[in-house]
């Protein structure tokens, strides 16, 4: 089973604050799965409300971690 890292609140607020302000649908989505991911939602029930698949939902989540750190 995959483990995933939690979000902080700070990132939960950061995530929150760019759906709010995103003006483009593509960039929506991949935070909100970002989002979703990052508090506990299976793949699954992300995939069907973001129409992304499986695969991009772990990568987007995996790549925003590493950004997120530097």
């Amino acid at each position: 089973m995959n483990k995933r890292k939690p979000l902080t609140q700070e990132q939960i607020k950061e995530l929150l604050e760019a759906m709010r302000s995103s003006k483009i649908k593509r960039e929506y989505r991949r935070i909100q799965a970002i989002y979703l991911y990052g508090t506990g939602k299976e793949v699954g029930e992300i995939a069907e409300i973001t129409q992304l698949t499986p695969v991009t939902i772990s990568r987007l989540y995996t790549k925003s971690l590493v950004l997120h750190k530097k």
